[in-house]
């Protein structure tokens, strides 16, 4: 399933514990930001949100400015600058 694909239904939230799993599971073989945001947005979904903040900070420690990663940091109370919680 493709990222894009996937963070929609978790927007949604349609099959969380299975995106979360396949989110999890994708981050053993690539961890980079688009990985990271997905898995956060999941966790966040799933109700685990001191989870989602600590995966959304590792998203941020990669450097992206993309607008849609800043957006989902920002909603989880993670500073941008810092990757911690505000």
């Amino acid at each position: 399933m493709h990222r894009d694909v996937a963070l929609a239904l978790v927007e949604r939230g349609r099959a969380i514990p299975e995106l979360l799993a396949r989110a999890e599971s994708e981050l053993e073989l690539r961890r980079d930001v688009y990985g990271w945001d997905l898995y956060a947005w999941a966790l966040h979904a799933a109700g685990r949100h001191g989870d989602a903040r600590r995966a959304m900070g590792r998203a941020l420690e990669l450097g992206s400015t993309d607008p849609l990663l800043l957006r989902h940091a920002a909603a989880l109370g993670v500073s941008a600058e810092t990757g911690r919680g505000l």
